[in-house]
């Protein structure tokens, strides 16, 4: 037997971080004895969780791919990106101190901060590689399978790819316009004779411009690019992390 109604919330006081959207109270008997279950419904305010811990959160993580956009030269790499980890971790000791220690299961907050720690520290060991790069010695040759990496990387094979298109579009339609299958040149050798060696020359030079169009990347190049790349990289994965994390958070109910 069970009976349902709701609480009096006479004496209740809003509470900043969640409110209250629904009671009921539930009475049973098992075995000769009465069980009163009293049932709350709240939702978490998401003004208080985002002002509090989702901007505080997402400008660190947002600096975590900023130190891509620091001059190499400049010295202060490594110690930006060393700062933001300790940052993290001290945000990490501040919120797990507010949180149950036995919670079961955990909390999303604890997990998206260990990640966004773990994508810190992981910044520091990319800018440490980066540097390396940037201080090649000039005099030593960048390997060609990186420089084939570094030029797909800034769209050079599709230009080039687009451009040489192009050029062949457009040398047929002068083969076809210019000259006819009979006509001679002024040695009376047949024209189209003459064009194919043309054209076998020109393909030649297109070869061997295929071969050198990666000779122009150096290390500080390669450099410039993995910065590019990895501050695209980062500051998507951070709003990927954010999203999926705090969203749940933000709109959680609990019962």
């Amino acid at each position: 037997m069970s009976s349902e109604s709701s609480l009096d919330l006479t004496h209740y006081m809003e509470n900043v971080q969640w409110e209250l959207k629904t009671t009921s109270i539930e009475t049973k008997s098992i075995s000769s004895t009465s069980f009163l279950n009293l049932n709350l419904e709240i939702k978490r305010r998401p003004g208080y969780f985002i002002v509090n811990m989702v901007i505080p959160i997402l400008i660190l993580g947002l600096l975590n791919g900023m130190v891509f956009l620091l001059p190499a030269d400049s010295g202060e790499r490594v110690g930006f990106a060393i700062t933001a980890f300790l940052t993290f971790a001290v945000f990490l000791t501040m919120v797990s101190a507010n949180l149950p220690r036995a919670a079961e299961p955990m909390s999303l907050l604890c997990y998206f901060l260990t990640l966004m720690l773990v994508l810190s520290a992981l910044s520091c060991v990319i800018t440490i590689m980066t540097l390396r790069v940037y201080h090649q010695d000039e005099d030593s040759e960048v390997p060609k399978w990186l420089r084939h990496v570094i030029a797909f990387m800034n769209f050079q094979k599709c230009k080039k790819w687009c451009c040489s298109s192009k050029k062949s579009k457009n040398s047929v339609g002068a083969d076809n316009d210019g000259f006819d299958d009979d006509s001679l040149d002024e040695h009376g050798l047949p024209m189209k004779k003459k064009l194919g060696y043309e054209d076998t020359k020109s393909e030649a030079s297109s070869e061997e411009e295929e071969e050198d169009d990666t000779a122009d990347i150096t290390w500080r190049k390669v450099g410039k690019t993995l910065d590019i790349f990895f501050f695209s990289l980062f500051i998507l994965g951070t709003l990927i992390i954010a999203v999926f994390f705090l969203v749940p958070l933000a709109t959680e109910t609990a019962t």
